[in-house]
C-alpha cells in the first residue's frame, strides 16, 4: 500500500470516530427523553380495574367480576414478568390494580436459601411500579397459595414466610390492600387433582368472593355513613354528646295537659266477662292471631262503633264461640 494513503486513513480514522461519538452523544439524550416522555403519557383505553395473576386467575372472568367498571386482565407468570409488563402502561384513570404473581417464583427457587428474601425483593419493586404506573389506584395484592397435598413442605414453609413479610410491610400503607385467602389456604379439595390450580366452580368462586368481599369492606370504611357512626361511638366512649339540630328536637310545652281519652265502658266490659283460657297469661292482643293483631282495635283511644266495626266485632265473636266448642 501507498505510504502516503496508510497516513491519509490513519489521519482521517481518529476523526471519524469523534464525529461518531458526537452524534451518540446527540442521540441518547434525545432517547432518554422520548422513552420519559412515554412513560408520563397515559396509556390509551383507560380501564379502572387491571389485574395481573398467573394461571390461578385463569378461570376469573373479571367484566363479570366487576360488572359496572371497565376491566383488563393479563397473564404474568412471574413477579419479573409483572414488572416489565407495567413498565409499559401508565393509566392514572385505574381506580384498582390487582397483583397475584409469587407462586411460581416461590416454586422455581425453593431449594435457594435466599427464596423468600429475593421474591420479597421482587414484590417491592413490582409494587413501586404499580405505583407509579397507576398513581390514583389502590395496589391489592393477593395471597400466594400453597401448593401440594403436604402442607408442611419447604415450598408451603416458604409460601407462608413470604406472606407474612408481605402482609407486615404493607398493612399500614394507604395505598395498599392485602387479600387473605383463609379458606383456600386449608382446604385442599378446592383445587384440581395437581393441586395447584383451583377447582374452575367452588375454589374459583371463593377467590372471587375473597377479593370482592375485602374491596367492598374498604369501600364502607370510607363511608360518611361510618365516619358519622364512628363519631357517635366515639362521643359515647368519651362522655361527650354532639348536639342535634333544633328541628330534630321539639320542644315539650308542659303548659297544657292532655286529658287521656276515656275508655268505652262496654267494651271493657265484654272482655270482662267473656271466658280467657286459664293456662295461659292474658293479654289485650293474646286472642287475636300474629296476622291479625295489626287489624284489632285500639281500646286507649275513644270507640265509635260503625256497622263495619260491628261486623267485624260480630265476626272475632263467632270466631270465638267456635273455638271454644
Amino acid at each position: 500500500m501507498d505510504p502516503g494513503v496508510a497516513n491519509a486513513n490513519a489521519a482521517t480514522q481518529p476523526a471519524t470516530e469523534t464525529m461518531v461519538e458526537e452524534i451518540n452523544s446527540d442521540i441518547e439524550p434525545t432517547q432518554r427523553v422520548l422513552s420519559q416522555e412515554r412513560q408520563q403519557t397515559p396509556t390509551e383505553g383507560s380501564k379502572e380495574v387491571r389485574v395481573y395473576a398467573d394461571s390461578i386467575w385463569n378461570a376469573v372472568n373479571i367484566a363479570r367480576m366487576f360488572p359496572n367498571l371497565s376491566t383488563h386482565k393479563e397473564k404474568t407468570s412471574t413477579i419479573l414478568s409483572a414488572t416489565k409488563k407495567l413498565e409499559t402502561v401508565n393509566d392514572p384513570g385505574t381506580s384498582y390494580a390487582i397483583l397475584h404473581v409469587g407462586s411460581n417464583d416461590l416454586d422455581n427457587t425453593r431449594r435457594d436459601d435466599s427464596s423468600v428474601q429475593d421474591c420479597l425483593q421482587k414484590t417491592e419493586e413490582l409494587v413501586s411500579r404499580a405505583k407509579t404506573s397507576f398513581p390514583n389506584a389502590t395496589i391489592i395484592l393477593s395471597q400466594v397459595l400453597p401448593r401440594g397435598q403436604n402442607p408442611d413442605s419447604t415450598l408451603n414453609e416458604n409460601i407462608k414466610n413470604y406472606n407474612q413479610s408481605v402482609l407486615r410491610k404493607y398493612k399500614d400503607d394507604e395505598k395498599m390492600l392485602y387479600i387473605r385467602h383463609k379458606k383456600l389456604s386449608t382446604s385442599r379439595h378446592l383445587y384440581k387433582r395437581d393441586g395447584i390450580h383451583l377447582d374452575d366452580i367452588t375454589g374459583t368462586s371463593l377467590l372471587v368472593a375473597d377479593v370482592k368481599r375485602t374491596i367492598r369492606s374498604k369501600e364502607n370504611s370510607h363511608r360518611p355513613d361510618n365516619i358519622r357512626e364512628n363519631r357517635g361511638q366515639h362521643s359515647r366512649s368519651t362522655g361527650e354528646s354532639t348536639p342535634l339540630p333544633s328541628h330534630s328536637r321539639p320542644e315539650r310545652d308542659n303548659s297544657t295537659t292532655h286529658p287521656r281519652p276515656e275508655q268505652d265502658v262496654n267494651r271493657r266490659q265484654h272482655f270482662r266477662d267473656r271466658d280467657r283460657n286459664p293456662r295461659r297469661p292474658w293479654r289485650a292482643d293474646a286472642d287475636f292471631p300474629a296476622s291479625e293483631r295489626s287489624r284489632r282495635p285500639n281500646y286507649h283511644r275513644p270507640q265509635i262503633n260503625t256497622p263495619h266495626e260491628d261486623i267485624i266485632n260480630l265476626a272475632y265473636r263467632l270466631k270465638e264461640l267456635l273455638n271454644n266448642f
